[in-house]
Parts: structure tokens; sequence; C-alpha cells
């Protein structure tokens, strides 16, 4: 439970397919002081493309919105409900998430009801690792990377997290935050034992987004 719980914090992640308009104005939020705005109400439509071991692609779009709050130990947690557009399914995150001082934060409860949690570091300074144990690498690459999307131009974070199953690697999932707006950009791959070869299953890029 507890590997699987790893990835609890990166449902909010699957993104890229960027390119470099340097005509368009580069978006400046007006609150940077979350990560990911949690008001109820916001919304973001990402594109995810899921990729199979013939490189064949499966596209789609997925609404993800901030649809409740739930207090838990005197503080406000937010849930996330998604909609699949492509098979009109939707489905609210077992995930509770909230911004801190310090960072993006997700908090799961386990088998035996125990609560777990993981965090995004905000802010963060450039190549500041700030996690990092037996199972997960958890580090800021850069802090002023522009990522071009069809919802416009940001100025990101980029996060990198590497996942470890048994010693060895086994997961590489790179993300891009606008700070104030949320996730813009990312990537998912899988990395194999044998060659240390990365293999891309998910990416996805922010089509659209509104924020109350």
């Amino acid at each position: 439970m507890k590997k699987l719980s790893l990835f609890s914090l990166f449902i909010f992640m699957f993104v890229t397919s960027c390119t470099d308009d340097s005509t368009s104005p580069i978006i400046s939020p007006h609150n940077t002081d979350e990560l990911i705005p949690l008001k109820i109400g916001n919304t973001w439509v990402h594109n995810r493309t899921y990729y199979d071991e013939f490189l064949a692609e499966n596209s789609g779009k997925v609404t993800s919105t901030v649809v409740s709050d739930e207090m838990y130990n005197g503080e406000k947690y937010y849930r996330i409900e998604r909609l699949n557009q492509k098979s009109n399914q939707k489905e609210i995150s077992p995930v509770y998430y909230i911004n801190k001082s310090d960072g993006f934060y997700s908090l799961t409860f386990d088998d035996n009801n125990e609560p777990e949690t993981e965090f995004i570091k905000y802010p963060v300074t450039e190549g500041e690792i700030f996690f990092n144990d037996e199972i997960r690498k958890s580090y800021a690459e850069k802090v002023d990377t522009i990522i071009s999307t069809s919802a416009g131009k940001f100025k990101c974070i980029k996060y990198v997290h590497i996942i470890q199953l048994d010693g060895k690697y086994a997961y590489k999932i790179v993300t891009f935050y606008c700070p104030g707006i949320g996730l813009i950009a990312g990537e998912n791959y899988t990395i194999f034992h044998e060659t240390g070869d990365q293999f891309l299953f998910l990416k996805s890029e922010l089509v659209s987004y509104s924020l109350k």
C-alpha cells in the first residue's frame, strides 16, 4: 500500500508536447502563494496521451474540478472530481489536497485507515532535493522553464520524481507547474532495469483552465 500511495500525489501529474512561441506573452498569475489554487470551482482541462509498448497512441481530454472541502486535524483539505470526456465518466479522487507554507500536500488513507501524506515543495530552489528515501527521490531541476501549450505560455518549475521498486529505478515523472495556476505539463516514463532506457507511456498538456 505504501508503494501505491506514492502515486497518489501524482494524480495531478500528466503533461507535455510543448512548443516555444516567442510572440505570446508569458502568463504571470496574480497569486503565487499556492502551487495549485484549490478554490472550489477551479477547473483544468488536460489532453492526455497514452502509449502502449508498440507506441500506439490513445488520447483524450480529462477535466479536473475542485468540488468540495473537508476538515481534517483542524486543516481544510479539498477534493477533486475528474471527468473523462471520451467515456463521459466522472469520479471523485480518494485523495485530499492542501497548500501549506512549504508546499502542496496530498492526503490518503491506507487499508487500516491510517493517514499517509506526500508533497511537492514550494517555494523551492533550483536543484533542491526535497525528498529522498529508498523508494522515491524528488527534486526541482529548474525554476524558470518556459512552457507553451494551447492554453498559453507559462513560466514553470520543472520537478523530477524518480520511483524505485526493489532497489531499482522503475519510473520517472517529470512535471511542470506554474505557481498560482497549477499543472501545465509533464511526462511519465517506465525505466527498464537491464538497459536503463526510458519508455514514455503518458504525456499530457493543459488545454484550458478557469480559476475563481
